[in-house]
């Protein structure tokens, strides 16, 4: 059953956790693929069937877009997300997100990957950049 967050990110110092706000998250755009299978050295046989070795371990991969957010919308939602960086130069964080599949939450360990930004437009009277929506992508080890 979901709460009152899709994800939320552990602080780095393990002190609590921080929900990223259901407003930065165009619920349109939110995708996740849960409990992705790995496999290791599968291979066709030589009758055309596949032969699979399935790891123990699966994967989640969430990924999702804000709205059309200005700076401080942005910086909001990294500063959430990098205050979890146990390793920063890996981006490595720890997650609670909600896993539909087993209608529960599961926490896991992941990197967020390169985030690109593209300004749509810049108020030069505010001091305000406004960004195109800006795609964030939690990636299980």
């Amino acid at each position: 059953m979901i709460s009152s967050y899709l994800i939320r990110v552990r602080k780095a110092d393990r002190s609590g956790w921080v929900n990223i706000p259901l407003a930065l998250i165009a619920y349109e755009t939110y995708k996740i693929t849960p409990n992705q299978m790995i496999d290791l050295d599968s291979y066709v046989a030589e009758t055309g069937y596949l032969i699979r070795n399935v790891l123990d371990h699966a994967r989640t991969k969430i990924e999702f877009n804000t709205p059309y957010c200005n700076d401080t919308h942005w910086r909001e939602l990294w500063g959430i997300i990098s205050q979890g960086f146990t390793d920063e130069k890996a981006r490595k964080c720890t997650i609670q997100y909600y896993n539909p599949l087993k209608d529960a939450y599961q926490t896991a360990t992941c990197y967020v990957p390169d985030v690109d930004l593209t300004i749509r437009n810049i108020d030069m009277d505010e001091h305000i950049i406004n960004y195109d929506p800006i795609r964030v992508a939690f990636i299980e080890y």
